[in-house]
């Protein structure tokens, strides 16, 4: 019985290990798994032709929660708790990604003499600053709609850079609805809700813009 018992033991010894490092393999090779990444469209260049301000505009990174500036795409199933939709991600860290998409939608618009997020070069007029205050797919009750629901609110601040001084803020924001927690799907909610924010975003900086004169 000793015996028995102490052949038993080597063996446990032996296999356990091994279960231990399939475990660990298995959880690195989850985790070196590539995510599907996906990206939303700045407005396209505007046709026709306008008044076009000599300014510059630098537009700084936006301000976000720890929860929203990754690259994550995030899933309130509740007020409460914090998810990221399975096996995606945002092209960039979602702060950089908004604001490339200001930037590029801004230039787009052919109204603002130069638009830049680089801190070298000519010295801006205007600063553009935006605070992310929600960026999510919220989950919708089932006895009400059901799927999701993207929420998107952005904080603009408009400044001059010569003084720092506050010409005007703003908060924009949106929804829409996603049918289902398909990535795609989910994303195309997210790009729907943010063309129409680029499109008010951007004529309230230009109209801002084109109503004043640099110091």
């Amino acid at each position: 019985m000793t015996l028995f018992r102490g052949l038993r033991a080597l063996a446990l010894a032996l296999i356990l290990p091994l279960v231990a490092g399939c475990a660990a393999v298995s959880s690195l090779d989850s985790a070196a798994r590539s995510l599907d990444t996906f990206e939303m469209l700045p407005l396209p260049p505007a046709g026709g032709s306008g008044a076009v301000s000599g300014r510059t505009l630098y537009v700084a990174v936006p301000t976000a929660s720890a929860a929203i500036a990754s690259d994550r795409i995030m899933v309130k199933p509740n007020p409460l708790q914090i998810a990221f939709l399975p096996g995606s991600r945002w092209v960039d860290e979602l702060p950089l990604h908004v604001q490339s998409l200001l930037v590029r939608s801004l230039a787009n618009t052919g109204r603002i003499g130069f638009v830049t997020s680089q801190t070298a070069g000519p010295l801006p007029d205007y600063v553009l600053q935006t605070d992310i205050g929600a960026f999510q797919a919220e989950v919708t009750p089932a006895g009400d709609r059901g799927g999701l629901t993207v929420v998107v609110r952005l904080n603009l601040t408009l400044s001059r850079d010569v003084d720092g001084r506050t010409l005007a803020r703003r908060s924009f924001a949106a929804s829409a609805i996603a049918a289902n927690d398909d990535p795609l799907t989910v994303v195309s909610a997210f790009n729907t809700v943010m063309t129409r924010l680029l499109g008010e975003t951007a004529s309230w900086t230009v109209g801002v813009i084109g109503g004043r004169r640099a110091a």
